[in-house]
């Protein structure tokens, strides 16, 4: 049983956590802008390249072994691409708080299909090209800017109310 004496004259304020604002930069902003627009361009880009791959399925497989196989594939990726990227914009604008992963993973899978649809390249020309390993650069380039922004950054954080990629 409790008495009167156990209590404390000290007034204890509580806090509500979901009423602290995080400290640092906060909302759309900083380089979440231009990640904002390489979203953009990217759907346009992508959009652009289905409607210029579309025709070149009429090209005979005799010019060029393989040619067809390698056009549907980079017709379907860029469709698949195309999709994500708008739903990546959606997931943006909404504030999801799983933004942060689904756009690490689209910087990552960009890098997949960069490597295969080179190594398809190299396949249909008989050869390693240079020219076909240009975007495996810029997709690694990307890897590394953005998926390590995603994870560290504060903005991120406190804008999608997450605690960094995968979780953490």
């Amino acid at each position: 049983m409790m008495t009167e004496e156990n209590y404390s004259s000290e007034t204890v304020e509580i806090i509500n956590p979901v009423e602290m604002e995080p400290a640092g930069p906060k909302g759309i902003g900083g380089w979440l802008i231009f990640v904002l627009i390489s979203y953009f361009l990217s759907a346009i880009n992508l959009f652009r390249a289905i409607i210029g791959l579309i025709p070149a399925l009429q090209i005979s497989e005799s010019v060029l072994p393989l040619f067809r196989l390698v056009i549907g594939f980079e017709i379907i990726i860029n469709i698949g691409m195309f999709g994500y990227v708008l739903f990546l914009l959606i997931m943006f604008f909404r504030i999801d708080r799983n933004f942060p992963k689904f756009a690490s993973m689209f910087y990552l899978a960009n890098l997949s299909v960069a490597v295969i649809d080179a190594f398809l390249v190299s396949l249909m020309i008989g050869g390693l090209h240079g020219a076909s390993f240009a975007p495996v650069g810029q997709a690694v380039i990307g890897v590394l800017i953005w998926f390590n922004y995603f994870r560290v950054s504060v903005r991120v954080r406190n804008t999608f109310g997450c605690n960094g990629l995968l979780g953490r």
